[in-house]
Order: structure tokens, then sequence, then C-alpha cells
């Protein structure tokens, strides 16, 4: 898969389907129909798989947002997770992960880089569910029919 591929994939509008709400220190993942391709978005908010003595609110959460197509993830996005080295060779908390396709043996090429660096639009205000809203954005994911999004105190 080259980027071109991957691009058109990223493009493709999505519906996030069998939607249900996502709790504080959780993950799991849901199907996205596009248009031709079936995609999946996977979660996770909070310090999933670790005892923890109170929820944290969205704000000081580890939030992690991703989409694939079948068994390559396209783009990821972390928020106050650790910190991973973005391609300028800076180390960043909040940074996204984009699939520019495979090399010439099958590994896939991925780039990093600061949530605010990755197009200058979107994720310039990652408070609240914001995060989670500029990531549908970019990955053209809507919600069906009917269903919002809101944050639950």
């Amino acid at each position: 898969m080259d980027k071109k591929a991957v691009d058109a994939l990223i493009r493709e509008e999505k519906v996030l389907v069998n939607y249900r709400p996502i709790k504080m220190n959780s993950k799991g993942k849901f199907k996205l129909k596009g248009e031709v391709n079936e995609f999946f978005f996977d979660y996770q908010l909070g310090e999933t798989g670790k005892f923890v003595l109170y929820q944290k609110s969205i704000d000081e959460a580890k939030q992690t947002y991703q989409t694939r197509y079948k068994s390559k993830f396209l783009l990821r996005v972390d928020i106050n997770g650790p910190a991973h080295m973005c391609s300028n060779g800076e180390m960043w908390t909040n940074h996204i992960h984009i699939f520019k396709g495979d090399n010439e043996f099958g590994q896939p090429i991925i780039d990093v880089v600061k949530v605010e660096d990755y197009n200058g639009v979107e994720f310039q205000n990652i408070s609240g569910i914001n995060a989670l809203l500029d990531f549908f954005k970019i990955c053209n994911i809507r919600l069906e029919e009917g269903v919002s999004i809101q944050e639950v105190i």
C-alpha cells in the first residue's frame, strides 16, 4: 500500500455504527462503515487495565484514538500519554502517528508529529472532547443519523 492509497482511505467518508457510550478508564472499538471499505475506530480513555482509585477528568486522562483499515492503522492520536519522539527529533506527549504506506519489505512507514502541527487547524484546543471531535474530522468520520457526542460529567 502506498501513500496515495493510504490518503484515499483516510479521505473516504466513514460512519460510526453501533455506537455505545464511552466511559472513563475504558477501551474498545467500533465498526466504521465506509463508502467502499470497512474500517475500525479504536479508543482508550484513561488508564485502562490499572487499579484506579478515582476517575480523572478527560482533560487529564490518557486519550488514544485510532482508525484502522483491516490490520493497518491509518492515523492514531495520543493525548496525555507517554512522550514520543516525533519526526523532527523532539519529544511530545500529545502526538499523532500517520501511516504513510509500506516500504519495499512490507514494513509500515510512520510519521509522528506534534498534534498541533498536524495541519494547523485541528488540535489547537484539546480540552474536553475536542481532541475526539478533531480526530473524527481528520479521519472523515461522522455519526449515524440522530446520534450526537456529548461529554458527561
